[in-house]
């Protein structure tokens, strides 16, 4: 498996978390999927990106993000 690069703003974990919920309920590739999709976002917004370079990063930022729910 190659390694992928993905993207997440702070400010916005919360809103990510759900639509990552969603995505997990119709693909084990919820994570790629998402981000994926993240990088289609206007280039002004993805300025404000910071770069995650592992999936379990993101796994750890969602859990993070349930935890303050």
């Amino acid at each position: 498996m190659h390694q992928q690069i993905y993207f997440y703003h702070e400010k916005h974990a919360q809103a990510l978390s759900k639509l990552k919920l969603a995505r997990r309920r119709q693909s084990p590739h919820h994570l790629q999927l998402e981000y994926y999709d993240i990088l289609h976002w206007p280039i002004a917004y993805q300025k404000q990106l910071k770069p995650c370079t592992s999936a379990p990063e993101l796994e750890t930022l969602l859990e993070e993000v349930q935890r303050h729910a």
